[in-house]
């Protein structure tokens, strides 16, 4: 099922709460206030590789004007008071560790600013030297990773345009990420890989897809269900990511949540034609330090719907809740309790016009606690409980001539899981690091496939499985700095699937040589496996005596050796040029097996495939990307990305073709200005934020025309062309407007945001007409306007 944000069905969403909206931004455009407006920025400064607090770090803060200055207490807490609403910045130093410098961080009234800033110790001998390090976006929430790593902040996801505030719609913006399917749907590729390759993880585990309108065993889907008000800085990984992270061969999104406000109740209210949320955050004990965070959304469609406005044919709702728990405690360890759940559903029924109908159900939720213990003065223990399930499920209609509704498929894909993961973190010296743990997985699963066969008309059944099986994985890493410009990284990961008890031994290693103040060096090394959708294989068929069989249990894992060198180089503290250089080896792809087939999964965005398969076939990718990225500072952006890259596919008879994500070239342009209005209106901010892409198109197989006119109408493929063409460039720009009022006691923004604001309508699919002779096309969603209001108390 294919999943759109925006249907036609929005206009008269639109043409309803654009009056309302008009009449906020007027308002809030002609609000008088004349008070000097100010705000806290407060939070505590922690040891990065043993999670202690660090005393006596002096935090200055920049206001543009003046420099105020603060010193963490004994328990790493700093506190700034009385700070003029707008951007500022802040630096951290302290003796022994390296310098952090955060810049541009927004302070608005509505709510207060709490950080959790974490210190790299130094390696220097000395006490009294204290090191300088680069700003902090060339970082990584992760210290344990040298390459292939980029932060996701959480500005990032609030100001990028056409995010509508979706971390995986943000990445879109990074070197190698192009669409891979329509623009309604934030289902990606990294450098020409199947979207199947990326992994998502949340606080240190990995999770189902947190996408409603999911297609089955897809990483993408509609809309994000982890709301923007509960995300912190993440970390997003493309290459040869460290040997922590198992079960993925082309990238790593592992989402963090922030904490709740400790001190003080605070909230946000969020209309919009995607739904309206609300947020609340503060202390539960605050002696204890104890917080909650919650967050609830509602679609809008669905609540104009309940009242009884008439949207049209389709009926498409979803709702989702999520929330982070924190519960400290210095003699038992500190515990988090967080959670994400979201039900969603997309069908348009058949009617006496319309002979095809869908019904899409797409229902999942994560719950989980972790527990953090400290050893002493080097390192801790993290361990990590989490249980998850998913409904997903599709049917496919026909109205017959007679009035009779049939279903031509129907797949349910109902799946529940329990994890528990332990990680050691311990520091030797400063010269020496250590992380390692284990992974356990339960799964249960319960799962079917009917289709209609195509000439007979009778239902086959090629999947019909229920039961449990188990996995485990288990890794090790080091690092070790050789000096302060000379680190490596190398560890090891293993992973062992008993349904039909697959192992691997996937080593990893990086090199990173700061070679001056301006430039760097990075080599990484990584091999990855991953676990296939597990309908995959539990997929059936009946041989000659009538017996069912399933051909694809023994199934190897998906196999990926990824090579990567990546040069940075900061011209300025604020203007940074990286270039990286990768080659990506493939293996035991699941391929046809007969000779004359060239199907492989490599060309899959979804994996509910049921045919017979061997883990014989291979891919290439390789490519080269540049970015060039200005960090926000006053109030001025911008992230221009260039990659060339081609990604090829072999069958089983070692024949290569494209693969269908193989887009040759991509380049994206993501920048914003915030213009600040002085006088009777200081406190109000205009952002205009603009980002466009342009890549090669999609990739298609060629019709064999004279064999389909021979063929009596049925469209023949000329498959010894797999992929030869190329479907036109994708082109689209976006465009995001923001204004933003700071009152004495609250924060209101107008949002409005427009994908393909040209009305381009990109091409993601062809068919051919017999009868025509001629191709068509299909188009993607069309211009996108979403409008939106925030209230933050």
């Amino acid at each position: 099922m294919k999943a759109k944000i925006i249907s036609h069905s929005t206009v008269t969403l639109i043409k309803i709460t654009s009056g309302l909206f008009f009449m906020i931004s007027y308002n809030t455009l002609h609000a008088q206030n004349n008070i000097s407006i100010t705000q806290t920025i407060r939070g505590k400064v922690i040891d990065a590789g043993v999670q202690l607090p660090i005393e006596g770090v002096t935090v200055i803060l920049n206001t543009g004007v003046s420099a105020l200055g603060s010193t963490t207490l004994a328990d790493g807490t700093f506190r700034l008071d009385n700070i003029p609403v707008g951007r500022h910045s802040l630096q951290i130093s302290a003796i022994g560790f390296k310098e952090i410098t955060l810049n541009s961080i927004a302070v608005n009234s509505g709510k207060e600013v709490v950080l959790v800033i974490e210190m790299e110790k130094s390696i220097t001998s000395l006490a009294e030297i204290t090191v300088k390090s680069q700003t902090d976006k060339s970082g990584t929430v992760n210290k344990m990773t040298d390459i292939g790593a980029r932060l996701i902040s959480v500005d990032e996801t609030q100001r990028f345009a056409a995010s509508f505030n979706d971390p995986l719609r943000a990445v879109q913006s990074f070197a190698g990420i192009t669409s891979a399917g329509e623009d309604g749907e934030n289902l990606i590729s990294i450098r020409g890989n199947s979207p199947f390759g990326i992994q998502w993880r949340l606080e240190g585990v990995e999770i189902p897809n947190p996408n409603h309108f999911a297609s089955i065993a897809s990483s993408g889907g509609g809309i994000s269900i982890i709301s923007q008000q509960l995300m912190g800085n993440s970390d997003f990984y493309t290459a040869a990511f460290p040997a922590e992270f198992g079960n993925a061969t082309s990238g790593i999104f592992d989402m963090k949540l922030r904490k709740g406000n400790n001190e003080k109740r605070e909230h946000t209210f969020q209309l919009g034609i995607l739904g309206a949320d609300i947020s609340t955050e503060g202390p539960i004990n605050i002696l204890k330090g104890s917080s909650y965070l919650v967050n609830y959304r509602y679609s809008t469609l669905g609540l104009l719907k309940g009242i009884g406005i008439d949207l049209g044919e389709n009926d498409t709702k979803f709702q989702d809740l999520s929330f982070n728990i924190s519960l400290p405690s210095d003699k038992v360890g500190n515990f988090t309790f967080f959670g994400l759940g979201g039900i969603s559903d997309n069908s348009s029924l058949p009617t006496g016009i319309r002979r095809f109908g869908t019904i899409g159900i797409d229902n999942k939720g994560v719950i989980g606690i972790t527990h953090t213990k400290q050893l002493k003065n080097n390192g801790f223990v993290k361990t990590i409980i989490a249980g998850y399930g998913v409904k997903n499920e599709t049917i496919d209609e026909l109205v017959e001539n007679s009035g009779n509704i049939i279903n031509l498929n129907d797949q349910n894909y109902n799946q529940t899981g329990l994890t528990v993961s332990s990680t050691l973190n311990k520091r030797f010296s400063a010269r020496w690091q250590l992380r390692a743990g284990i992974v356990a997985n339960n799964v249960s699963y319960n799962l079917k496939n009917e289709e209609r066969h195509p000439e007979l008309f009778l239902s086959e059944k090629t999947l019909d499985a229920n039961g449990t099986t188990n996995s485990l994985q288990a890794f090790a890493q080091v690092k070790h700095f050789f000096s302060e410009k000379l680190s490596m990284m190398a560890g090891v990961h293993s992973q062992y699937f008993v349904l039909n008890s697959k192992k691997s031994f996937e080593p990893r290693a990086s090199l990173k040589w700061q070679t001056d103040k301006k430039n760097s060096i990075a080599l990484g090394y990584g091999h990855h496996t991953q676990q296939l959708p597990i309908g995959i294989y539990l997929s059936e068929y009946k041989d000659a005596s009538g017996n069912f069989i399933q051909p694809n249990k023994n199934l190897d894992f998906y196999t990926s050796d990824h090579l990567d060198l990546s040069y940075d180089r900061m011209f300025s503290p604020l203007l940074r040029l990286k270039a990286e250089l990768y080659y990506q080896q493939l293996s035991k792809i699941p391929v046809n097996n007969t000779e004359d087939n060239t199907f492989s999964l490599i060309n899959l965005s979804d994996f509910f495939y049921t045919e017979p398969l061997v883990s014989q076939g291979k891919g290439k990718n390789m490519g080269i990307e540049l970015t060039l990225e200005h960090y926000l500072h006053h109030n001025f952006y911008f992230l221009a990305t260039t990659s060339i890259f081609n990604a090829t596919y072999s069958t089983i008879q070692n024949q290569w073709f494209n693969t269908k994500f193989n887009r040759n070239y991509s380049f994206s342009f993501t920048g914003g200005k915030d213009f600040l209005f002085t006088g009777k209106r200081k406190q109000q901010i205009l952002g205009i934020n603009a980002r466009i892409f342009y890549s090669g198109g999609l990739r298609d197989t060629p019709v064999d025309i004279p064999a389909t006119n021979s063929a009596g109408g049925r469209v023949i493929y000329d498959y010894t062309k797999k992929n030869k063409d190329q479907l036109l460039p994708y082109l689209r720009p976006d465009i995001k407007i923001s204004f933003k009022t700071n009152y004495k006691n609250f924060t209101g923004t107008f949002m409005l945001e427009v994908e393909d604001v040209i009305d381009r309508q990109n091409i993601y699919k062809r068919s051919y007409s017999p009868v025509s002779q001629t191709y068509t096309f299909n188009y993607a969603t069309t211009l996108i306007p979403i409008i939106g209001y925030k209230i933050e108390f």
